[in-house]
């Protein structure tokens, strides 16, 4: 196992973490039918780069809403009590959406649907990162985070060969079934973990931090802010990137549909491994260089997937990229639950992930913009840029533990 957590605690931490996984898992397969559907969907609806990024926006705009509510609410009545509704929720707004008939009735369906899974986010977030003690936080997010690389992959190849086959509508009729399944599972079997019994709670007590919070103390943590624009510079690229790289390489490049759509699926394959490498690297390492490390990464590599000119030579760049681009969350993540105290674990989290849906519905309509006046290849090309902004913005950061700042010798000694 990649995780050897200690204590008699060990073996709920675990369902706790299959659990919230296999939910991200389904809200990751849904958000993604859109991009590998979007040159179908531009084409019936007869939308222009700006229409298509609005849809993309449209989503981020509910999600960005839910996510500190949500935490906050699962922070007072428990986690299980918001993560089971939120499936629900989410599993049967995705299959409205292939019953629109407009572009607006799609971009309402999609709003709805990123309520139910903004509230999903921030309290799985929350609690998985409060139930395995800091050596292993790292690694539980980076294995809680393939679920959305895995998830995203599972969206693009089903929505691709569904699209090319039976129509942009058919992907989102089937994913009810798999989610109600889920949400079942996660209502019947993931335990309830007392927030005393986490190791978040017992970390706050040694390093001698506070027990109890309010969300004022959240603003208060510049860590938290510091977060909260990395969250917003990640998903600044990644969305746009998830949004346009299809028709990028299908308008631009010339690639055919299939193989366009493919382009994300081989970057979010690689992008599991680089999950699962962040967070062995910010365990060992400390979260700063880790987050550094993988930003300035991820806008090198993105010069190369622009710069490539066969499919190959794409597809290569593509996976080193995905690496680095979608191994960046993790580490993101667990950070925050090192700097606050642990009945705010689900709220920080919520505050942290309003900063990337901020990032996410911008940057469609940024990106849409300039390719309406600029030409699509200068969108692409604005995200190299960001990434490298990130690898900086992170040093303004300390290491904590317990919401306390680690001293030099503490973060050598391994906290």
């Amino acid at each position: 196992m990649l995780i050897h957590e200690p204590g008699p605690l060990a073996k709920r931490a675990k369902l706790v973490l299959f659990g919230c996984w296999l939910g991200w898992l389904l809200n990751f397969a849904d958000r993604s039918l859109l991009a590998p559907l979007i040159p179908l969907i531009k084409e019936e609806m007869n939308l222009g780069y700006l229409g298509v990024g609005f849809l993309t926006t449209a989503f981020f705009i509910g999600y960005s809403i839910t996510p500190v509510p949500g935490g906050w609410l699962a922070d007072k009545i428990g986690h299980k009590k918001v993560i089971v509704p939120s499936m629900l929720g989410y599993g049967i707004t995705t299959l409205f959406t292939g019953f629109v008939g407009s572009a607006p009735m799609l971009a309402c369906a999609r709003f709805a649907t990123g309520l139910f899974e903004g509230s999903f986010y921030s309290t799985a977030v929350g609690y998985v990162s409060s139930v395995f003690s800091k050596a292993n936080r790292g690694r539980a997010m980076a294995l809680y985070s393939t679920g959305w690389t895995l998830g995203s992959m599972i969206g693009i190849f089903f929505a691709t060969y569904m699209g090319a086959h039976y129509g942009w509508r058919s992907p989102w009729m089937f994913m009810l079934i798999p989610t109600l399944l889920a949400a079942l599972w996660v209502w019947k079997y993931m335990p309830s973990i007392r927030r005393e019994e986490t190791p978040a709670h017992h970390e706050a007590l040694t390093a001698g931090g506070k027990q109890q919070g309010t969300f004022k103390d959240v603003l208060k943590i510049r860590n938290a802010w510091i977060i909260f624009a990395l969250q917003f510079i990640a998903n600044f690229g990644y969305w746009s990137i998830n949004t346009f790289t299809p028709l990028y390489f299908k308008e631009v490049k010339g690639f055919s549909f299939v193989a366009s759509g493919s382009l994300l699926a081989v970057m979010l394959c690689a992008g599991t491994l680089g999950s699962l490498a962040s967070g062995w690297v910010s365990d060992k390492l400390g979260r700063r260089a880790g987050i550094s490390l993988f930003f300035s990464v991820a806008g090198l590599t993105w010069y190369g997937v622009l710069s490539s000119t066969t499919v190959n030579e794409t597809l290569v760049w593509a996976a080193i990229s995905g690496f680095f681009i979608t191994g960046l969350y993790p580490t993101i993540l667990a950070w925050m639950t090192d700097c606050v105290p642990p009945n705010l674990t689900g709220a920080a989290s919520g505050f942290g992930i309003m900063g990337a849906e901020f990032g996410a519905f911008t940057t469609p309509i940024i990106a849409g913009f300039v390719a309406n006046s600029m030409g699509l290849g200068m969108a692409m090309n604005i995200y190299i840029a960001s990434y490298l902004i990130g690898a900086f913005v992170v040093w303004g950061g300390q290491e904590m533990i317990g919401g306390i700042i680690q001293t030099k010798n503490q973060i050598q000694a391994g906290g």
